[in-house]
């Protein structure tokens, strides 16, 4: 969906993952971005940018992990990822239960920048994953208004648009300052549509899972069907308070 608002909107857009990169804002000025996206955020790094406005989707950081454990056993790239190969290879020696086990350790790598996280910057938005699958259109417009990317009185359609992004594409570089780079509430849905979970998986339903796709599921909670207890206690030894934090409940021991 980024990706689909950058390219309607003119928007030159970066991803990569700010842990990679050693000076942030010296690497977005060089590219001349517009739009950064990074899966693995590291605020002391995004906090050296200057004038920007973002958002920030925060996940059950359980959910992660039993994400992480299918993916990392079966679906994700290992290509430049030792690390990952030799933990993949790891959980297929164990059982399931030992293995989430090993994923708790594994995903430190991406969990310990949760917990370091600024959740009071005013310029970053931030966004309930769980609220985004619920309810994205809704989700997309109150991200789309504060990076000032919503006009619900714009008055052009998908075609406008498509030719917008045809003409950034022949000049290679972003629309003219007088040409329209805000979305309408249409645009949105036609956005979310598009990638709705049954549409990126080729018509498999939410909830239907495949462990050996990328897009395994598409719910949350998840992790209920797979936490143990010894699983809860191992999570909160590892990274204490962090579930009550994020603003989530403990909730009941599920096995």
């Amino acid at each position: 969906m980024v990706y689909d608002i950058c390219a309607l909107t003119g928007q030159r857009v970066f991803e990569k993952q700010s842990i990679l990169i050693p000076s942030l804002r010296e690497t977005i000025t060089s590219r001349n971005t517009d739009f950064y996206v990074c899966q693995t955020s590291v605020y002391e790094k995004i906090c050296t940018i200057k004038n920007y406005r973002g958002f920030h989707v925060i996940r059950d950081p359980r959910d992660i992990i039993t994400s992480g454990y299918f993916s990392h056993l079966y679906s994700h790239k290992t290509d430049g990822w030792n690390s990952l190969y030799q933990h993949r290879q790891q959980l297929k020696k164990v059982s399931k239960d030992e293995g989430i086990l090993k994923e708790i350790e594994f995903s430190s790598y991406f969990i310990d920048h949760i917990m370091d996280w600024n959740y009071n910057d005013p310029d970053i938005l931030e966004i309930k994953m769980e609220d985004l699958i619920v309810n994205t259109k809704v989700e997309l417009i109150r991200i789309l208004n504060h990076l000032n990317l919503f006009d619900e009185n714009q008055p052009y359609g998908l075609l406008e648009y498509k030719i917008i992004e045809l003409i950034n594409r022949l000049l290679r570089k972003t629309v003219h300052k007088n040409m329209p780079v805000k979305l309408n509430s249409k645009i949105v849905s036609s956005i979310v549509e598009k990638n709705t979970f049954e549409k990126m998986t080729g018509g498999r339903k939410v909830s239907k899972e495949n462990v050996k796709s990328h897009y395994r599921k598409g719910i949350s909670g998840d992790w209920k069907n797979h936490f143990k207890e010894i699983h809860l206690n191992f999570f909160e030894n590892t990274y204490p308070g962090l579930i009550e934090k994020l603003g989530y409940e403990i909730g009941q021991t599920p096995n």
